[in-house]
């Protein structure tokens, strides 16, 4: 393994222990967009839910409509309209404000209304259906009335501005009246007095002591005369406290339209969408980098396999069928780091069958192996084990190997289905269903294992099933019975790639991971991290230390490249134009 991590050897433990890596590569946090893409059909139902929402609520929304009036009040006690001393303006606007709200206008109002608009409205339901602004800084004031109908609404906010100024105008009336009687009498007792002065009873008073005393009482006679000609002119004047008014026109829908409903609705529904897809990718945290895993398993990567869709090639083995392809390439370089070194296969070749030596029975002794035993695993299910083992398997066989590719998955046989299918031949025999297990239980030998292809190199690749026991038979998948039958076939092969099935699911993947020399990790591409941390755990427990992982499904570096570019050609076709158009403008000038 070279020091960036890419392929050009085979990297094995020293220590027992998976190592820290110089690079820490971590996940990559999740990208908002990139969230939305991958779960589109999330943010569209949040979307959908929140529109249909806010078409509901806009549909049982009240259609009630909001008229104004508006008022500029003046105390009308300034002009001496009463003899009462005037208050605090600011407390003035604040009675007003009070009475506008009372239960006394409330009911001159609806009474109003009844006579006017020949439909009575309770008081009270007036009173719940009106408001009453007012502002500090000024004495105008707002009175908002809604109502079902606009004419309605403006209907109820002037009857109530007119209950108000009926009222006022009745109060200060009776307080002028008041005022005048209080008058009127005081002129009364003056004049009685004035006139028992003038009379024959006044006989024992000094004429100087009546005299100033007349005078006082014409004095305050002719006051009196005058503040109630005042108090009569100021009350014709004055009116009902009112120095401005704006009439309520036709009111106003109330609320939010239907249109705008809609499109809060579905910005919220994004937004939603968006926040959930987002905290999804960050809780599971996804994989969008070959180098991403290193950080979890802290083993290097060994190989990154793309998706084969991206070159648009059909079949699931490239290698055999596609062999010009990135992704046959990427099968060719992982063999090249996880198979065995090209010496075996020179020196297996070199020694001619007339000069090897021959056993008691005649036949030709083995050569000393240099088998390798390579286990690929993952964690789950479709992380693609069995497509990495058989064209790692092809790809291994072409450069002149022995391989034998033992299938373990007792229930679904992925491995034999895809080896042995119609374009393959088995030395035109029909196959078995003995294998792996039935060798374990001593009831088969290694006949059982199928030829599946030959090469020109002289290479070949051969098969072992997985026989015909079910998982649940634990008793025959042990470690020490699967190293046993391993050593009686492994003088036969130079690489013996094991697709063993996922570690997370299957029980007996554990023995199966022990007997192999060389342990893989697969990694899918978008895998969850966190189903990685499991398989390094898993690994640790059993005391498997795998050498590297292989990067999976990875998307293709080919269509990077041209998308780079295809931005940079942009770029310069730009650049170039530009030049052109600043030589042209030179010349001209």
């Amino acid at each position: 393994m070279t020091e960036n991590g890419a392929p050009g050897g085979t990297w094995q433990p020293t220590d027992g222990r998976r190592p820290p890596v110089d690079r820490q590569a971590g996940v990559a946090e999740p990208n908002v967009f990139t969230s939305i893409s991958s779960h589109r059909v999330l943010v569209l139902v949040s979307i959908l839910v929140f529109a249909a929402l806010g078409l509901l609520l806009a549909s049982l929304r009240s259609s009630d409509y909001g008229a104004e009036a508006g008022l500029v009040l003046e105390d009308p006690r300034s002009g001496g309209l009463s003899e009462s001393p005037v208050g605090d303006e600011l407390r003035y606007v604040a009675d007003q404000v009070a009475i506008l709200k009372s239960v006394a206008v409330a009911q001159r109002a609806s009474a109003l209304l009844a006579t006017s608009t020949g439909k009575p409205i309770d008081a009270r339901e007036l009173q719940r259906k009106t408001t009453i602004r007012s502002n500090a800084d000024s004495n105008y004031i707002v009175v908002h009335h809604a109502s079902d109908s606009p004419k309605a609404a403006a209907a109820g906010a002037n009857a109530i501005v007119k209950a108000y100024r009926d009222l006022i105008q009745a109060d200060l009336t009776t307080s002028a009246n008041a005022s005048l009687a209080r008058i009127n009498a005081a002129i009364a007792d003056a004049a009685k007095t004035l006139g028992a002065l003038s009379g024959p009873g006044a006989s024992d008073i000094s004429a100087t002591v009546r005299a100033r005393r007349q005078e006082e009482l014409q004095a305050l006679l002719s006051e009196l005369r005058t503040r109630r000609t005042r108090i009569q002119v100021n009350a014709k004047l004055a009116g009902d406290g009112v120095g401005l008014f704006s009439p309520a026109g036709l009111g106003k829908p109330q609320g939010v339209s239907w249109v705008s409903a809609l499109a809060i609705a579905v910005v919220l529904g994004g937004l939603v969408g968006a926040g959930l897809a987002y905290w999804l990718d960050a809780r599971k945290q996804a994989f969008s980098s070959w180098l991403e895993p290193e950080a979890v398993l802290r083993v290097p990567a060994i190989a990154e396999i793309p998706d084969f869709t991206h070159e648009q090639i059909a079949s699931k083995l490239p290698v055999l069928h596609s062999p010009g392809t990135e992704s046959a390439e990427a099968f060719r370089l992982l063999e090249s780091t996880v198979g065995p070194p090209r010496e075996s296969n020179r020196k297996r070749t070199q020694q001619s069958a007339t000069s090897r030596p021959r056993d008691g029975s005649g036949r030709f002794a083995p050569v000393a192996s240099e088998s390798k035993i390579v286990a690929f695993v993952a964690g789950t299910f479709g992380d693609g084990t069995t497509t990495l083992t058989a064209n790692t398997a092809f790809a291994a066989a072409q450069e002149g190997h022995r391989v034998l590719a033992l299938d373990t998955d007792v229930e679904h046989q992925g491995l034999t289905h895809l080896l042995l299918g119609r374009a393959i031949t088995v030395d035109g025999a029909e196959t078995t269903t003995e294998g792996l297990t039935n060798m374990l239980l001593q009831r088969t030998s290694s006949e059982t294992i199928q030829r599946v292809m030959g090469t020109g190199a002289g290479g070949t690749l051969s098969l072992l099933g997985p026989g015909t026991a079910t998982r649940r038979r634990n008793d025959v998948f042990r470690a020490e019975q699967i190293l046993a039958t391993l050593d009686s076939i492994r003088d036969e092969f130079d690489l013996v790639l094991i697709d063993v099935p996922p570690i997370l699911h299957i029980a007996y993947a554990d023995a199966l991971l022990r007997s192999a020399g060389t342990v893989v990790v697969v990694v899918r591409h978008r895998s969850e991290a966190a189903r990685l941390r499991y398989v390094g755990d898993r690994l640790d427990l059993l005391g498997v230390h795998p050498v590297g992982y292989v990067y999976n499904f990875a998307p293709s570096r080919q269509e990077v490249g041209r998308s780079v570019t295809k931005k940079v050609l942009t770029r310069a076709e730009s650049v170039v134009e530009q030049s052109r158009t600043q030589t042209k403008k030179t010349v001209a000038q």
